[in-house]
């Protein structure tokens, strides 16, 4: 009888801890996808710093010149097209990350 009881109780405990580790790696995983999520991120916002730098150079090479409008330079307008382009993935890789770390 007490071997029967000890034994179920003993069961009962290995399935609180399959379930834990179940639990555990689930949870991991998707820590490690919001990880990948906001390094891809921080890696955009450094090629995001240097376009803005590349701007930056442009226009401080344009300020002699008189007469010219830096947002009607082609190389200015282009990186500019660019910029557009990283901060809407940024936002929606951002997004993502957050969607993914919520706890459900």
């Amino acid at each position: 009888m007490f071997i029967v009881k000890l034994k179920e109780s003993f069961d009962s405990g290995v399935e609180r801890v399959k379930g834990m580790a179940r639990l555990l790696s689930e949870r991991l995983k998707v820590e490690a996808a919001v990880i990948k999520l906001l390094r891809e991120s921080g890696d955009l916002e450094r090629k995001r710093a240097s376009l803005v730098k590349e701007i930056g150079e442009r226009v401080f090479d344009l300020r002699g010149r008189g007469g010219i409008d830096v947002y009607e330079d082609d190389i200015v307008k282009k990186t500019l097209g660019e910029l557009e382009k990283l901060d809407a993935e940024i936002t929606e890789i951002k997004k993502k990350a957050s969607e993914i770390s919520k706890v459900e």
